[in-house]
């Protein structure tokens, strides 16, 4: 019998049998098992340095070894390594007073007739530490200006540099609670998802670095390394485009993009929870002067992993307001009305975000304008987005059906389609990413796809 016959006489109809559910989890399984060894095995033993604080973070040996070499050789700055504005006062006072007594002692061997090996010696040294002073208060005044990269719940993100290679990177700090006994870290839960979607595809999020916890500028704190990314997409479009939105063709590469970081959360079960244009960086420019043009998603501060047992048993149950996650402009119109986060929100979300950077506003942009300060209750937003069902009015300044004059018919139609599908998925439902970057080459036909984005044109 040739294999083709017991094929057909396995399969009758001729058609690919869906695999099992049993069979589905397995597959998942094992890819997340796959992405948390692939990850760990790249976290190596590394020392990172916040300056210009002399705060040194990572792997305990190693930070061991850095901060002799950073206490003998870099004017004695902390024993501990763990720097910060107060520990730089205190050398600077203890460099001062050692220059102090050096000079003092140099005037008593002249006053006494000293051998000229003596005094040249202890000239030599009083010149290190007068050195060490000027280069102390330089640290100081830097110190005391600095700011940090950004804040947020978990604290503030510093800006590092790789003790061994000295490329930059970005540090986050959470200070630790001791009354919060039994309550996982924020930053671990983040630095374990970012491990996970990075195996996943590494072209689509920054690496994390390492996770431990250490004393920090003279405070008990974890710290989340991770790659230093550039600008957000949100930044730029206010500074380069002034609010006004990007053209297609950048927007068409932005989508591509988002699209693929959301297929690739989603084969590891991650649902990112906050898409919008703050949380889209771009690449720094490399060392060797090439080109980076990277968009990746940052932020896993909000994000959940949909088919864990105990999340998935309440995704049905309604989401009390006051346990609402996001931000009110891209939320998807479900969450607001009390849906669990599914794989549908994130995509819905990353729809709203194109939209946004394609025109500068959404419909309802006004509505959350007008409540001002006070405080937005998110259900009202529900039917609002609801409403918006269409292409056209998602691209249309209040929901009209007349979209932006600076969107096209490929616009609306790309938008339509692609709404159409997220509002059609039920919350077990995982999106169809092939179909969507389909959607998206469509919407690219006819565009010169090796153009710059905008920011690099100007």
């Amino acid at each position: 019998m040739r294999p083709s016959d017991a094929s057909a006489r396995r399969n009758p109809c001729g058609t690919r049998k869906m695999p099992s559910g049993q069979t589905r989890e397995r597959s998942r399984r094992d890819t997340r098992a796959r992405a948390a060894n692939k990850a760990k095995k790249a976290v190596g033993e590394r020392t990172f340095v916040i300056e210009p604080f002399h705060a040194i973070v990572g792997d305990r040996n190693e930070r061991r070894a850095l901060r002799h070499r950073d206490f003998e050789e870099v004017q004695r700055v902390d024993a501990r390594g763990s720097g910060g504005v107060d520990a730089l006062r205190e050398a600077l006072e203890r460099e001062k007073r050692a220059h102090a007594k050096i000079k003092a002692e140099l005037s008593e061997l002249e006053s006494h007739y000293a051998s000229d090996l003596e005094i040249r010696a202890m000239k030599t040294k009083k010149l290190r530490l007068k050195d060490a002073v000027a280069a102390l208060e330089r640290d100081v005044r830097r110190a005391e200006s600095s700011e940090a990269l950004g804040a947020g719940s978990y604290g503030k993100v510093w800006k590092a540099r790789d003790s061994k290679t000295g490329a930059e990177v970005a540090v986050k700090i959470e200070p630790v609670d001791d009354s919060a006994n039994g309550v996982a870290s924020a930053l671990g839960r983040e630095f374990e998802l970012m491990r996970r979607v990075k195996a996943s595809d590494p072209r689509c999020f920054p690496a994390p670095l390492f996770f431990g916890e250490q004393s920090v500028m003279g405070k008990r704190s974890r710290v989340l390394v991770m790659d230093l990314l550039g600008s957000s997409l949100e930044d730029i479009s206010q500074s380069v485009m002034l609010g006004t939105g990007f053209t297609r063709v950048t927007t068409a590469r932005i989508a591509k993009r988002l699209f693929t970081a959301l297929e690739a959360m989603q084969r590891v079960s991650v649902v990112h929870g906050d898409i919008k244009p703050d949380n889209l960086c771009t690449e720094v420019q490399a060392n060797d002067g090439k080109k980076r043009n990277g968009i990746l998603l940052v932020d896993f501060g909000e994000a959940v992993i949909f088919d864990d047992p105990s999340y998935s048993a309440r995704i049905h149950e309604e989401v009390p307001r006051h346990l609402w996650r996001g931000t009110w402009l891209f939320s998807s119109a479900n969450v607001d009305g009390g849906s669990a986060l599914a794989p549908r929100d994130d995509l819905e979300s990353a729809i709203f975000t194109l939209a946004y950077l394609r025109t500068g506003r959404l419909p309802w942009t006004h509505v959350i304008d007008d409540f001002g300060d006070t405080e937005l209750d998110v259900r009202v937003l529900a039917p609002i987005k609801r409403a918006v069902d269409s292409g056209a009015a998602l691209l249309s300044p209040r929901g009209a059906e007349a979209p932006a004059p600076e969107c096209d018919d490929a616009d609306v139609v790309f938008f339509h389609r692609v709404l159409t599908h997220a509002r059609g998925l039920a919350i077990e439902d995982l999106p169809d990413y092939q179909f969507l970057q389909r959607c998206v080459q469509d919407w690219r036909d006819a565009l010169d796809l090796d153009a710059p984005y905008d920011w690099q044109r100007r």
